[in-house]
């Protein structure tokens, strides 16, 4: 079953990294954001493949992603958010989440082990943001909420961050007390959250080549 959820996870995965580069930018504000993380998310995926088939631990490239995947999101979110108070407080968590990543990363045993906690961190963030996008969020005109593609990629990123934090919150005590549970919930967890963000922004990506620009 895991080699099933994985290769089902790659195959939606590089569908979403095809649709994206689909998709229209001109209703997709911040849409070379998101191929940019997209791509970068699968390569990082691809390095992490190789080193665990190697026999190496595969959990270096996602203290280099983690970072990065926060920090092109902020941005992505400040393109949607039309209070630049907010937009600005935003941009200022990076340095902070930054900060507080390399705090992290001081211990050398720190990359030997998965990113939980700068990575329980982005989620919060993540789900923070989203909420107060969501919130200023306005659809032009009589348009219907639902029919426009950012709508879809804001509420597959809300769930999958949401759904990354319920999980982080007690994977540092199932580690402590049951490794193996820990590891193998991660990986079938993240994986299932994973096909369904996937699944969700190829839906938007393709949507937006079907309808018309509301700027």
């Amino acid at each position: 079953m895991p080699g099933l959820l994985e290769n089902i996870y790659f195959l939606v995965f590089g569908g979403a990294v095809f649709s994206s580069f689909w998709a229209s930018p001109a209703t997709i504000p911040g849409l070379r954001l998101l191929q940019a993380l997209l791509v970068c998310g699968m390569v990082n995926e691809l390095v992490v493949l190789y080193l665990r088939q190697s026999g190496s631990s595969d959990h270096l490239p996602h203290h280099i992603y983690v970072p990065l995947e926060y920090i092109l999101l902020v941005v992505f979110y400040c393109r949607q958010m039309p209070h630049r108070s907010i937009c600005r407080t935003m941009l200022l968590s990076i340095p902070a989440y930054v900060f507080m990543a390399l705090m992290v990363y001081r211990s050398p045993e720190t990359f030997s082990q998965f990113p939980s906690l700068t990575y329980l961190a982005s989620a919060f963030l993540n789900v923070v943001w989203l909420v107060l996008v969501f919130f200023y969020f306005r659809p032009p005109g009589n348009v219907a909420i639902t029919a426009l593609p950012l709508f879809w990629i804001l509420a597959a990123l809300l769930v999958f961050y949401a759904g990354v934090f319920c999980f982080l919150a007690t994977y540092q005590y199932l580690l402590q007390h049951h490794r193996t549970i820990a590891d193998q919930s991660r990986q079938l967890i993240n994986q299932s959250l994973n096909i369904l963000l996937y699944i969700m922004l190829s839906y938007a990506f393709l949507c937006s080549t079907k309808v018309k620009s509301f700027s």
